[in-house]
C-alpha cells in the first residue's frame, strides 16, 4: 500500500474516532429528532408535541374530546467550522508518510472533539434550569456524595424518568466519588479494578477539566474557557439535542490538488446543541462558583 492510499484509508475512520473520543457522544441518541428538511442553511427545525390532560368521562357522552398539537421550532446552528492543510509531497516523503497519516487522527482527537465537547458541555450548562443549580467548593468525597443526591431529589421533584440520566464530572470528582465505595472487584488476574461505570443507575463519564466549563470563546485557532468550572452536570438524555449537519472530510492528492504539489486535506464541522424544549428541567449542573449569563461567543 502507497503513501496516499494509507492516507485515504484514514480518512473514513475520522467519523468513528469522534464517536470514540467524544464525551458527549453518549447524548447523541435525540440527534434524529431535528429535522433538515424544509430548513434555510443555517436553521433544524424541533418537533414540539403537547397534550391536553385527562377529562371526565361521562355515561352518556362517553370520552371527552382531547387534542394534539405537534408545531415545529426553528433553531438557528452557529457553529460552523473547518481548517486547511497542506503538505508538501517531498516533506511528507522524507517522514514516510507520518505527517499525512497522523494528521488526519491527531487532529481529530486533539483539536476537534475537545472543542465540541467543550461547546456542547457550555450550551448545557447556560441552558439548564435555573433552579436547577448549584455552586459550591468539593473537596470530599462525602460531600461530592451529597451533592449528587441532591441532584437526584431535584430531578426526582421535576419528575425526571431515572432512565437515562447522565453524570459527568471532572476527573477529580470521579476520585472522590470512589472514595466513597468500599466495594471493589478483582478480575482474573487479581487485579483491583475500582472503575465506576455506573452511580445510582447513571452511567458515569469523566470530562477533562479543559473541556468541562460554563462559557467558552470561540476563536480562529480552536477555543478558550470563559465561563467557571464545572464540578458536574446530571443531564437526562432526552433533555438536550446535539446536532451534527454537515461534516464532511476530503483529502486530495498532489495530482489533484491544483494549487501546490501537496497533499491537501480538508474538513468542516457544522454544528450544534439545542436544550429539548419544555425539558430543560431534566439538567442539574453544579459548578465552582455561580454561573453567570456569559454566552458562548463566535468569531
Amino acid at each position: 500500500m502507497n503513501t496516499i492510499e494509507l492516507a485515504k484509508a484514514y480518512a473514513p475512520m475520522l467519523a468513528e474516532a469522534f464517536k470514540k473520543d467524544s464525551l458527549t457522544q453518549i447524548l447523541e441518541t435525540n440527534s434524529n429528532r431535528a429535522l433538515y428538511e424544509g430548513a434555510a442553511a443555517d436553521e433544524v427545525k424541533i418537533p414540539i408535541l403537547s397534550t391536553d390532560g385527562l377529562g371526565n368521562y361521562s355515561k352518556t357522552n362517553g370520552y371527552p374530546d382531547g387534542s394534539v398539537s405537534l408545531s415545529w421550532e426553528t433553531r438557528k446552528l452557529t457553529q460552523d467550522r473547518g481548517r486547511r492543510f497542506n503538505i508538501d509531497t517531498v516533506e511528507n516523503m522524507e517522514s514516510l508518510g507520518l505527517v499525512v497519516s497522523r494528521l488526519l487522527s491527531d487532529f481529530q482527537r486533539s483539536k476537534v472533539v475537545p472543542e465540541v465537547d467543550a461547546y456542547r458541555f457550555s450550551k448545557i450548562a447556560l441552558g439548564s434550569a435555573t433552579g436547577n443549580r448549584a455552586n459550591a467548593s468539593i473537596t470530599t468525597g462525602a460531600n461530592l456524595e451529597k451533592a449528587v443526591n441532591e441532584a437526584g431529589v431535584v430531578l426526582d421533584n421535576e419528575e425526571v424518568p431515572r432512565e437515562n440520566r447522565v453524570l459527568f464530572l471532572t476527573p477529580a470528582m470521579l476520585n472522590l466519588l470512589k472514595s466513597q465505595i468500599s466495594r471493589f472487584v478483582l478480575n482474573d488476574e487479581n487485579n483491583i479494578k475500582r472503575e465506576v461505570l455506573t452511580y445510582d443507575g447513571m452511567a458515569v463519564v469523566a470530562v477533562p477539566e479543559n473541556r468541562f466549563y460554563s462559557g467558552i470563546t470561540i476563536s480562529a485557532n480552536g477555543f478558550s474557557n470563559s465561563g467557571v468550572m464545572l464540578n458536574f452536570m446530571v443531564v437526562h438524555k432526552d433533555s438536550v439535542i446535539p446536532v451534527v449537519k454537515h461534516n464532511p472530510i476530503r483529502l486530495f492528492s498532489p495530482e489533484e490538488n491544483q494549487d501546490a504539489d501537496a497533499y491537501l486535506l480538508v474538513y468542516r464541522l457544522y454544528h450544534d446543541l439545542f436544550i429539548q424544549p419544555n425539558k430543560q428541567n431534566g439538567i442539574y449542573v453544579h459548578s465552582t462558583t455561580a454561573i453567570s449569563t456569559t454566552s458562548t461567543t463566535t468569531p
